[in-house]
């Protein structure tokens, strides 16, 4: 059950990570809800005798997947600041046509 979950995580990782290439945010908010039922189903079904290999598999996702949510952030906040280049362009051409 754990290693089908996992699997299912490494997955959402990688679609997140493309969907954020792709600056598609609906489907990056779609699997970063995805992402986050599977850690927290990872998480309660945790299990102390887990292997080793398992763990460190998980604990590189987790890695990823932290990594991945910085460049969310970094990519929303880049997006952000191009609309506002924008706006405040169109509105020193609109003065100027004024003028």
């Amino acid at each position: 059950m754990a290693e089908n979950a996992i699997e299912q995580l490494e997955n959402a990782c990688e679609r997140m990570r493309l969907a954020v290439e792709k600056c598609d945010w609906a489907s990056a908010r779609a699997i970063d809800e995805e992402r986050a039922r599977l850690v927290d189903g990872i998480a309660a079904g945790f299990r102390p005798e887990v292997d080793a290999a398992t763990r460190l598999r998980l604990s590189n996702i987790l890695r990823l997947d932290a990594e991945i949510q910085s460049r969310v952030t970094a990519a929303r906040r880049k997006a952000r600041e191009d609309l506002l280049s924008v706006e405040q362009s169109q509105s020193a051409i609109e003065l100027y046509r004024r003028q």
